[in-house]
């Protein structure tokens, strides 16, 4: 009787190991997942800003009156 127990007990233990070793697989790929998708946004965020500031300068008529201004332009 107390074998049949204590293998019951160790399947039940084995079985319960399984599930966390599972449990623990799929919560790293979800974090992992959700840090690719974090860092997506702030590449995204960082493109959008750029492009913000592209657009600005190009919205801008300034064109230049002399070299000078010209080269400051460019910079």
């Amino acid at each position: 009787m107390l074998f049949s127990h204590s293998q019951a007990r160790l399947a039940k233990l084995n079985e319960d190991w399984s599930e966390l070793v599972r449990r623990s697989t799929e919560k790293s790929k979800s974090l992992q997942e959700a840090r690719r998708q974090a860092e997506f946004n702030a590449g995204l965020k960082d493109v959008e800003f750029w492009l913000g500031e592209v657009e600005q300068l190009l919205e801008n008529d300034d064109v230049g009156k002399d070299l000078m201004s010209v080269r400051n332009l460019v910079r």
